[in-house]
């Protein structure tokens, strides 16, 4: 099995992209304070994919505007510019996966699922941002794709010989000195995202690399790690949580009281409603 490191995976050796042309595109688009709806729908209109994509999230559950939000323009000021921006990144990452078969299938399924689980916690706890959450479910395991990426038979083999998601991260640390929590934050630190989803994409499976970034990172990042743990007690992720998982862990970042029955319901409750799906 090849070693990547991080350098190599950065640069590009291992055949990682860059971000979408569509993403450049939009960070130039929203550095303009001139920029508008208009301007901004404009640049997501060249990808009718993408166009769909966010037209669905936009008539989703969670604004209760099914139906409603007919363009992108439409769509650009229920979410605003802020949550638009996090979400064509994340949703732009399919290109990312390329065949979907085998493992990546499995990984690009995890990611909406977490993703729509993540956005329906965010909504049941409060002071998330559920766009912020969404975005960081679907990019949450990108580390994994891209180590696929770079050694697809050798990281299968990785994967297959581990039985939770820690131990694969100690497995990834032991063979290449990181695990895909630093790969996937190293590249979204790469494609020139904001910290925030930076820092929760190296922390859902070590939440300790939180531990000092405040409460807005560390309760979105509890929010992906507890849809992450959650889609995987449903067998909706290639590896489960460790055995005996609770979610504590996550649940101390919340300053509030938060119960992990509770969100079992919530993300039951979300996962049944299909057209909530990202993608």
């Amino acid at each position: 099995m090849s070693t990547p490191t991080l350098d190599t995976l950065i640069a590009g050796s291992c055949d990682i992209p860059s971000a979408p042309p569509v993403v450049t595109e939009l960070m130039a688009a929203m550095a303009d304070p001139m920029a508008g709806a208009e301007q901004i729908a404009a640049v997501i209109a060249r990808d009718p994919t993408l166009v769909a994509q966010l037209l669905r999230v936009a008539n989703s559950p969670f604004y209760g505007r099914r139906g409603q939000v007919g363009s992108v323009e439409a769509a650009v000021m229920t979410l605003g510019f802020h949550a638009v921006r996090n979400l064509v990144v994340a949703l732009s990452t399919r290109g990312v996966y390329g065949e979907f078969a085998g493992l990546t299938r499995a990984l690009w399924d995890h990611a909406n699922a977490v993703a729509q689980a993540s956005g329906a916690i965010a909504k049941s706890v409060g002071r998330v941002s559920v766009e912020d959450a969404m975005a960081a479910g679907l990019l949450h395991d990108l580390g994994m794709v891209l180590l696929l990426r770079a050694d697809e038979a050798g990281y299968t083999a990785l994967v297959e010989g581990v039985s939770d998601v820690d131990a694969l991260a100690a497995a990834e640390r032991t063979r290449f000195g990181f695990d895909h929590g630093d790969a996937g934050a190293a590249v979204v630190l790469h494609w020139s995202l904001p910290e925030t989803l930076v820092a929760v994409v190296g922390a859902v499976h070590c939440l300790e690399r939180v531990a000092e970034e405040g409460a807005p990172v560390s309760r979105l990042a509890a929010c992906v790690t507890l849809a992450d743990g959650l889609c995987g007690e449903r067998g909706l992720a290639p590896l489960p949580p460790p055995a005996g998982w609770d979610g504590s862990a996550a649940l101390a970042l919340f300053d509030d009281a938060v119960d992990l029955e509770g969100l079992r319901e919530v993300v039951d409750k979300s996962l049944s409603q299909t057209e909530g799906v990202p993608m």
